[in-house]
């Protein structure tokens, strides 16, 4: 990723706390963040972006409309087209709505490229990073447009529509001819004003009036008279858009969801919709709902993964195309560095329909360990650690009166605990939350950490206590010592299978217990549970031998 972000990208993350992947170290409300952060990636031009600086800079005194009308005339001016009757309608009209008068911009501003939208990128610099997170706005930078919108080519009466569109700029990218066959539909003034102007500029050789309405898309029904069905859709829609959602569309409580159901819904048959979606849309839980439309609909072509993020957005995102109505038994996905193809059949192998994006040698790994399932994690015992309320005050640091050894998920390694190094006392009523004693006090359970990336399960015979970074299990497989169990969970298979079936950063219970557990014979089993207890009482290194006993289980 550091190969990746611009300087100035990197200024603005240490600015917000950012680190170089991408994600926040501070937890600061981002919704209640007064910051300006400019969008680097939506504006290439390093004088340009160094000009909204300055303008950010030397204006403080008047309102974002203000400043964006009077930059918005020069621009209107420098190409000629500032006393066009249409022109003057839409500028007289901002202007009332806002009441605001020119004011006077000392700096020399740039004449309108095709290839970059100036003022939604001043727009956002403008805005406060507060205002940009609980709207969800931020703006789409022109690459991943231009990608999205490639096989979007307008024909004579064909047209096309943004839901969501921002300052314009899926609507710049559209190759037409005719600019009366571009709608767009936003909740935000001051960028229905901005789009507005963009594609006046951008066909400033044609006199019409922009088909971009100031609504709310979610809500409202009619938009454009008898225009009720479109050629082609693509936007990127608000994620975490906090706004309270009323709509009968589709169960679920993410803005972006609803903007896709109302879209496509409003999409001509074998007409094409690409969205930008955050990539959570693939495996999260909450998600399910969208992941099962799409597999119901199955007209799903495509899937992007973005390799890079841009200013302000910290989670990875791709995007999705669609041809409404042709219906497709595999769906080509491609990122920066492949493309390939992947079954529908690939999202039907777990409970939460995660969309797998197997390549057809893993998905043929995959079918034969479920071929050969017959147990699950599913009637096993599980627990968390305790909640003290209080860490600071009830962990000690050194052993004392009454007290024991408690461990966190920091001491868990693979099949082992590293030395605990916190005592506390054993007040099961002074916990904010806490398991059943026996849970704790069993004669073997496993423990694992949840916040990894990496499956790494450690054995405790010791009736030992653990803190809430640790999960607990104490697994009932037939057929299977829990230290065979402990083998099968940590081998280089089993951390495969959870990788591509559920594709998370946490070691989830639900996702655990779907993990397929074969039927194996008394002697596979004493086999697996003496290279554990080697490993576990002599330190060896029995990895390669449990890995290949587990691979030999499968065929594989």
């Amino acid at each position: 990723m550091e190969n990746i972000i611009s300087d100035a990208t990197r200024r603005n993350w240490d600015r917000l706390s950012a680190s170089t992947d991408g994600k926040l170290t501070s937890r600061a409300n981002k919704q209640k963040s007064l910051k300006k952060i400019i969008p680097v990636e939506y504006l290439l031009d390093t004088a340009k972006i160094k000009l909204i600086e300055k303008i950010c800079e030397s204006y403080i005194g008047y309102s974002i409309p203000e400043i964006i009308y009077s930059i918005a005339v020069i621009l209107l001016q420098s190409e000629g087209i500032c006393e066009r009757q249409s022109v003057q309608d839409i500028l007289l009209d901002f202007q009332k709505e806002n009441s605001i008068d020119l004011i006077q911009i000392d700096e020399a501003i740039p004449r309108f490229s095709h290839n970059e939208d100036f003022l939604g990128a001043l727009y956002q610099s403008l805005l406060s990073e507060g205002d940009k997170n609980k709207n969800g706005s931020y703006y789409t930078p022109r690459k991943i447009v231009n990608d999205m919108l490639s096989e979007f080519d307008l024909r004579e009466g064909q047209c096309f529509l943004d839901p969501c569109c921002g300052s314009g700029a899926f609507l710049m990218g559209v190759s037409t001819k005719d600019p009366s066959s571009l709608f767009g539909i936003e909740k935000d003034p001051i960028a229905v004003f901005i789009a507005k102007l963009n594609l006046i500029l951008l066909y400033k050789d044609i006199d019409f009036i922009p088909q971009i309405l100031c609504g709310d898309f979610l809500q409202d029904e009619v938009f454009f008279g008898k225009k009720s069905s479109f050629d082609y859709i693509a936007t990127n829609p608000p994620w975490g858009n906090k706004t309270k959602i009323v709509s009968n569309l589709i169960d679920s409580k993410e803005s972006f969801v609803h903007f896709f159901v109302k879209s496509y819904n409003l999409l001509k048959n074998r007409g094409k919709i690409n969205f930008l979606f955050p990539e959570s849309i693939l495996n999260v839980k909450s998600h399910k709902v969208i992941r099962e439309f799409i597999i119901l609909n199955q007209d799903l072509n495509e899937i992007h993964q973005y390799s890079s993020s841009f200013t302000g957005v910290v989670t990875n995102f791709i995007s999705m195309k669609f041809i409404k109505g042709i219906k497709t038994s595999v769906i080509k996905v491609r990122n920066k560095n492949e493309e390939f193809y992947v079954e529908y059949t690939a999202f039907q192998h777990t409970e939460n329909k995660v969309f797998s994006l197997l390549k057809p040698q893993e998905e043929k790994i995959i079918e034969k360990v479920l071929s050969k399932s017959a147990y699950s994690l599913s009637s096993s015992e599980w627990a968390l650690g305790i909640v003290t309320g209080n860490n600071k005050e009830k962990l000690k640091s050194s052993d004392g009166p009454n007290l024991e050894k408690i461990y966190t998920g920091k001491e868990i390694d693979k099949f082992r605990l590293r030395e605990a190094k916190n005592y506390i006392h054993y007040d099961r009523d002074s916990f904010q939350q806490v398991a059943r004693d026996e849970i704790y006090r069993a004669k073997e359970k496993l423990v694992y950490k949840f916040v990894s990336n990496k499956l790494m399960f450690a054995y405790d015979d010791t009736s030992s206590l653990f803190l809430n970074s640790a999960n607990i299990l104490i697994p009932n497989v037939p057929g299977m010592s829990t230290k065979t169990v402990l083998a099968f969970l940590n081998s280089s298979l089993y951390q495969f299978l959870y990788e591509k079936l559920f594709g998370e950063l946490k070691v989830l219970k639900g996702n655990l217990m779907e993990l397929p557990f074969p039927k194996i014979d008394s002697e596979t089993n004493n086999t697996l549970t003496m290279l554990v207890e080697e490993i576990i009482s002599e330190g060896k290194n029995n990895q390669k031998d449990i890995d290949e006993i587990i691979y030999n289980v499968y065929g594989l």
